[in-house]
């Protein structure tokens, strides 16, 4: 009780000193102005006046004009340093690449039409074979470098092992770029083919295989040459129709085309090797593939090697559609009983 009544004398003087430091207090112009005693507060200003709504429009003039403007000046900026180094980059790159994964010399062959070195793969059993060879056809864009990997596996794979020949065409892989891409045409990548067989000595018939692409010029070789080989094997082949008028996927070969003609264009400025370093780095694309596919793939004769592989494979499909109307014999015809131009054909996709 005692400490209840002491706290209750000081809550009464404390009342008392308030109320005497309320009525010493100087006056204020803010609570003692009547509008606000009053509540009656002004009306308020305008939020977005004429001066206001032209400033901004020209404001966003500036800053559209700044865009259209310095936008392209920092871009050619840009470009001005990057191009030169770009263009120095891939000149190295080349020739770095080439030292680095140059083949082993065994399989630098002089066999191209007009003495060109070509990157050749003849792998041959140690004890012989009974089985009959095999020439491996790659597809578009592939590189030794990269068919060795599998070729290898088959070999091994093979109870009693077989020759098996590859080649590379003169712009891919390490194989040098030719002096015109466009005298590289359906009936010379033909030759190339029958040249690279008489300089490798290879025994006839043999097992044909193409893989994509490369199944247009097998089967081409088929047609033109059915008694040298004893069989063909199509790996994921393209139909020869598939480039005509209202094919479902003329529309696609062009767009790819387009693709690699624009590539084309700027590989020599190293822009296709930091496309492909992003690709390499891409879940599950293209994982086992070495480096040294890589390497030649993105440059800038790889890159035009494929634009003009693109243009001789439609052509090449023009031929085998030609010829396969020419040999395809009629409903009504008897067997031929001729075996040389009866071909076994096996095909295998996805």
């Amino acid at each position: 009780f005692f400490r209840l009544g002491r706290g209750s004398v000081w809550l009464w003087r404390g009342s008392e000193r308030m109320e005497q430091l309320r009525e010493e207090r100087p006056p204020d112009p803010w609570q003692d102005d009547p509008a606000l005693a009053s509540r009656e507060y002004p009306p308020p200003p305008t939020m977005l006046t004429a001066r206001d709504v032209g400033w901004f429009l020209l404001m966003a003039v500036v800053v559209v004009l700044a865009v259209v403007v310095l936008l392209p000046v920092v871009v050619l900026y840009a470009l001005l340093w990057a191009l030169p180094f770009g263009f120095a980059f891939e000149r190295y790159a080349v020739r770095r690449d080439r030292r680095a994964f140059r083949p082993p010399p065994e399989q630098l062959k002089p066999w191209g039409l007009n003495g060109e070195e070509l990157h050749v793969l003849h792998l041959k059993p140690e004890k012989g074979s009974r089985l009959p060879p095999v020439v491996y056809l790659s597809g578009l864009g592939s590189t030794m470098f990269a068919a060795e990997v599998y070729l290898s596996r088959l070999s091994a794979l093979l109870d009693h092992g077989a020759e098996i020949l590859a080649y590379d065409s003169p712009g891919y892989g390490y194989c040098a770029a030719p002096p015109d891409f466009s005298s590289q045409t359906a009936e010379s990548e033909l030759e190339l083919l029958r040249a690279v067989l008489a300089h490798s000595g290879l025994p006839r018939p043999f097992v044909l295989v193409g893989a994509s692409a490369g199944g247009t010029l097998a089967h081409l070789y088929r047609l033109r040459f059915p008694s040298d080989v004893r069989a063909l094997v199509l790996m994921d082949p393209t139909p020869s129709d598939v480039a005509e008028a209202g094919s479902p996927m003329a529309a696609d070969l062009r767009r790819a085309l387009w693709f690699y003609r624009v590539l084309g264009a700027v590989a020599g400025l190293g822009v296709a090797r930091v496309l492909t370093a992003v690709m390499k780095r891409a879940p599950g694309l293209h994982r086992e593939l070495p480096d040294a596919h890589f390497a030649f793939f993105q440059g800038e004769v790889g890159i035009r090697k494929t634009v003009q592989h693109f243009r001789y494979w439609q052509e090449m499909m023009t031929v085998v559609r030609q010829l396969e109307a020419v040999n395809s014999p009629s409903p009504t015809a008897a067997p031929s009983g001729d075996p040389s131009r009866e071909v076994p054909v096996v095909v295998l996709g996805r």
